[in-house]
């Protein structure tokens, strides 16, 4: 591989070589002297090698016409020389970041070396391994803050209490209805059957949206269920047994009793900290470049495949199904639990058990699930804002290299390219400037890719609040 040097060497002797008759055609011209001859117009005639005035005229009239051919090929040495040592002193201060620079007298753009597409996924794999275990701990803590929420603000509510959201809100229904027994707990059940519920979207995307991805995401699930069986086993960490901050279960519905305003308080409260610690999780889960699984990976699916953003309908879905799980358990409560839960008594039971399930169904619970989703949207959003679009602006010297790399590496978003110089170490220094619109989720990947083919890019994030285009599109 040649350097720029060597490069421009090659041009010098290819450049000269070319206009050897030229010179010969000068070599008379420049025995000839020059003298002022007191006119408007000033003969100029080269003479060893040197102008006699810098700004060069000539009297068409007098000269002939290889007189005037001999000149301006003097003329265009003399910049080429004063362009070509300019050029060689940048190269000299700057030979370890400047790439590209045009050569404006014969111009022709020195073309920089292709990128290696063996060398570049070699050198990402080796990248992307060594953030793996970072990711790894991430997406172990989250778990463990997710388990927490589950396990001791929405479990203590009982079966006719608060669920999560989505698919989690179809595991737990499952879990309050199954008789099981033995040392396996309902709350534990609960991550069992949703890592079920979840393996047909694992599989569907790991097929349409990344390996990693799904794999990550699993693995969230799966430390959940683990963390869940550990506070089952260790009676000091047992959810039946560590109360936190109240035992809920002496709360009843019923207002006649002095309970009733305890129990909508204390139901909102948990609602907020399950809220609260699942958004943590969450976002702690998009940054390590996971997700919570369920209805995430139909919109990881439509943000990866289309460019388009459904936040909006996601939060939507998620708790639609919440909801309809209510309904549900509504439905199917019997008259015993539905007069337990209202605190009534067989023989003070209500005319209506209707009314009673229609006043469960619009009651705390639903209320308490929405202000859920609410809260773990706003704090999630918050952590890691996954589904806003900024632009990256990078100033870089392997400017088509990056746009090899993020082509290659499926990044099809448009790119804005320019030549700009930036101030380095006081010293100009000229660089690529790209300017790349793209979803928060995608950002951890352009970024390997930019830290493996330049470690010494400098990368700009610039929030956007609505992006118009095909395939492209946000609003906040």
């Amino acid at each position: 591989m040649k350097s720029i040097t060597e490069e421009i060497e090659v041009d010098d002797k290819k450049e000269e070589k070319s206009s050897k008759k030229q010179k010969a055609l000068n070599s008379k011209l420049l025995k000839n002297n020059i003298k002022d001859n007191g006119d408007d117009n000033k003969t100029i005639i080269y003479h060893r090698h040197e102008f006699e005035d810098e700004e060069l005229k000539y009297d068409s009239n007098i000269l002939t016409d290889k007189q005037k051919q001999a000149i301006e090929f003097v003329q265009k040495e003399e910049q080429k020389k004063a362009s070509r040592a300019k050029l060689h002193k940048k190269i000299s201060a700057n030979k370890k970041n400047v790439l590209k620079y045009f050569d404006a007298d014969s111009h022709h753009k020195i073309k920089p070396v292709k990128l290696n597409f063996n060398k570049f996924e070699t050198d990402l794999k080796t990248y992307l391994q060594k953030q793996l275990w970072w990711d790894l701990f991430l997406i172990i803590i989250s778990a463990l803050i997710m388990t927490i929420a589950y396990d001791f603000f929405i479990f203590p509510t009982g079966k006719y209490g608060i669920f999560p959201s989505g698919v989690g809100a179809i595991a737990t229904l499952i879990s309050h209805l199954m008789p099981l027994g033995g040392h396996i707990q309902p709350y534990t059940w609960y991550f069992i059957f949703l890592i079920i519920l979840n393996l047909p979207l694992f599989l569907f995307s790991y097929f349409k949206v990344g390996k990693k991805f799904s794999i990550l995401t699993i693995i969230s699930v799966i430390f959940q269920s683990v963390f869940s069986f550990i506070f089952s086993v260790i009676p000091a960490l047992n959810p039946e047994n560590l109360i936190m901050l109240v035992d809920f279960q002496t709360f009843t519905q019923n207002n006649q009793d002095g309970d009733g305003p305890l129990y909508l308080i204390w139901l909102f409260v948990f609602s907020f900290i399950a809220g609260a610690l699942y958004g943590i999780g969450s976002g702690i889960l998009y940054k390590a470049g996971s997700s919570g699984a369920g209805t995430d990976f139909i919109a990881a699916y439509f943000q990866f495949k289309y460019r388009k953003s459904i936040a909006s309908f996601n939060k939507f879905l998620n708790s639609s199904i919440a909801v309809l799980i209510i309904l549900i358990n509504a439905i199917i409560m019997s008259d015993s639990d539905l007069l337990s839960y209202f605190n009534y008594s067989a023989s003070a039971a209500p005319s209506s058990i209707t009314t009673l399930r229609i006043e469960y169904f619009f009651g705390p619970t639903m209320f308490g699930v929405l202000a859920m989703v609410l809260v773990q949207t706003l704090i999630s959003n918050i952590v890691y804002p996954r589904f806003k679009y900024n632009s990256l602006v990078i100033y870089s010297t392997q400017g088509e290299k990056i746009i090899e790399g993020l082509d290659f590496k499926g990044i099809k978003h448009a790119i804005e390219i320019s030549k700009t110089s930036i101030k380095i170490n006081n010293r100009m220094v000229q660089v690529d400037k790209l300017v790349i619109t793209t979803s928060v989720m995608e950002i951890r990947k352009i970024k390997s890719i930019v830290n493996v083919l330049d470690p010494v890019a400098r990368i700009v994030s610039l929030s956007v609040r609505k992006v118009y285009g095909e395939g492209l599109v946000y609003d906040k």
